[in-house]
């Protein structure tokens, strides 16, 4: 859920593992983007629980959550816990006390932003060596 410059490198690391997944994003622009390079990207409110029924979401092994705004984090967890209680949520955490609150919330997993961005940046490294 978010399908911005994280979710997309998450996305792309799904498909190298030829693993299936559909996105979500607000943003109009993003969505047509991915489209056009056929990806299953759609647009949608995922903080409002109606939106996973209506794109015929029934049975999701996981999520993920990419977006950095705390406060629409907390709404898209509440409205996937509504329809979807027992499936794993990943989030990405901005720092360690918003780790801890996600953590709280049942959220299986979460890496504080600094860190991610440390993974990323060694992965490139890596590619380059």
């Amino acid at each position: 859920i978010g399908y911005g410059p994280v979710g997309k490198v998450v996305g792309e690391m799904l498909s190298e593992n030829f693993i299936p997944f559909s996105a979500i994003d607000m943003n109009p622009s993003t969505v047509s983007a991915a489209v056009s390079q056929s990806i299953r990207c759609m647009f949608g409110d995922a903080t409002k629980p109606e939106l996973y029924e209506h794109m015929g979401v029934k049975s999701p092994e996981r999520f993920v959550i990419t977006i950095s705004e705390e406060e629409v984090v907390e709404r898209v967890i509440d409205a996937i816990r509504a329809k979807f209680p027992d499936q794993p949520v990943f989030v990405r955490a901005k720092d360690l006390h918003q780790q801890q609150l996600l953590l709280e919330r049942g959220v299986r997993a979460m890496y504080p932003e600094d860190f991610e961005t440390s993974l990323q940046l060694g992965a490139e490294v890596l590619k380059d060596c």
